[in-house]
């Protein structure tokens, strides 16, 4: 993905990630930050699913491609590392959040 692609917006300017499965979005009134979390944790869920069946592909000989599999497998390793370091980031923010009404 060209980094010229991202947007301060919100994660709706991006576009489906490969490998997602499909789910209606409400429009960005009427989404809340637990459905935005939701609906992109769904995505990288999708994508390592994605990357395990093509691995799955690859080792019954369904596939041959050896290079896109190994694409995938990457693409769905840095979408789930980007999400585990949102998710700390926003524990960190609880965390201080806790500390600044003790």
């Amino acid at each position: 993905m060209d980094i010229s692609a991202l947007s301060l917006n919100g994660p709706s300017q991006l576009g489906p990630l490969p490998g997602a499965a499909a789910r209606p979005v409400a429009p960005a009134a009427e989404q809340g930050f637990g459905d935005i979390l939701t609906n992109l944790v769904d995505k990288v869920d999708g994508m390592q699913k994605a990357a395990d069946a093509s691995v799955g592909d690859v080792v019954s000989g369904k596939v041959t491609d050896v290079h896109q599999v190994a694409v995938k497998v990457q693409e769905a390793g840095v979408a789930f590392d980007l999400m585990l370091g949102v998710r700390n980031r926003l524990m960190d923010a609880y965390q201080e959040l806790i500390k600044m009404q003790a």
